[in-house]
């Protein structure tokens, strides 16, 4: 619920704004229902384009990904149209009702503060969005706790090789991160998110992984006709 909050407080603020946006087009205007309709797109698009604007992807080479840099690029340019445009026609409206002209500087703060604040509230709901799930009844079933049990187990005990002459063991360095995800994904598949999430990687390494595991444990292949094997 509080990791949403920063979510529900922007749609708070992009209500205000878009009544206003459309009170104005629509009776300043003539506009009608296109008045609303212009007025939840200004919205949203403050919204969305905050939201992006916090996008950051790293490759495998530990640089940012160029696709991240440029959908970051085109969303803080997007940002900054919405929010002047937006900002703007809701200054006019505030203004263009104010009762009190003493009141004209808090007016012009009054009339920002909600675009601002939505598109500030969406950028935090981006970082939010980017961290690390904590384990709760609803988003970790039985198979989730079943696979951090394993998790554990594998990273306390210590891993033997068999014996190699008599009464003797031969220690072995102990098991990298993608060693234990392999151990706990033969147990129980996981999705891609799973794996950021337990191991705490980038998407590229998660995804890396699963091709990884995927080309060393190959799924063997059933003959149409177990009969007559193709040769």
């Amino acid at each position: 619920m509080l990791r949403k909050s920063p979510l529900y407080l922007a749609f708070l603020f992009i209500a205000i704004t878009l009544t206003r946006v459309a009170m104005l087009v629509a009776s300043g205007f003539g506009a009608g229902i296109l008045g609303w309709m212009f007025s939840v797109g200004m919205g949203v698009a403050v919204f969305v384009t905050s939201y992006y604007s916090r996008v950051a992807i790293t490759s495998r080479d530990g640089k940012e990904d160029k696709r991240s840099i440029r959908v970051r690029t085109v969303a803080v340019v997007g940002l900054a149209f919405f929010v002047v445009i937006d900002g703007y026609f809701n200054i006019i409206e505030v203004l263009r009702t104010l009762l009190i002209p003493e009141l004209y500087y808090p007016a012009l703060v009054y009339g920002a503060f909600p675009t601002i604040a939505a598109a500030l509230l969406a950028a935090l709901q981006g970082y939010v969005d980017r961290l690390p799930v904590p384990p709760t009844s609803r988003t970790y079933n039985v198979w989730n706790a079943m696979r951090a049990r394993i998790v554990r187990s594998i990273e306390s005990s210590t891993w033997l090789l068999p014996p190699v002459g008599e009464n003797s063991l031969e220690m072995v360095s102990a098991p990298t991160p993608y060693d234990q995800f392999a151990v706990v994904h033969k147990v129980t598949p996981l999705k891609a998110k799973d794996v950021m999430i337990q191991y705490h990687v980038s998407v590229s390494e998660a995804y890396e992984w699963l091709r990884r595991f995927k080309v060393e444990n190959p799924v063997p292949t059933i003959p149409s006709d177990p009969l007559n094997p193709p040769v």
